[in-house]
């Protein structure tokens, strides 16, 4: 007997476990699904506005590197 409610006890830890992890796992996909929206949005703004980060072209408006001046 004593085997039977240590396997239940194990049984009902692990059911709870799992539910927990789906939790977090549907959250999760719920953040990413917000974060692969607004990285669209943000990349349609930029296209609008004529921004490509790949871009050689400098107009003045993009932020580039360049060497401080004691190197």
């Amino acid at each position: 007997m004593a085997d039977q409610t240590e396997l239940e006890t194990k049984m009902a830890w692990l059911e709870n476990l799992v539910g927990e992890l789906d939790s977090v796992v549907r959250g999760l996909g719920d953040e990413l699904a917000t974060v692969r929206r607004e990285v669209a949005e943000l990349r349609a703004a930029a296209a609008r506005r004529g921004d490509d980060p790949e871009s050689d072209e400098d107009d003045g408006t993009s932020m580039t590197y360049e060497k401080p001046p004691h190197y």
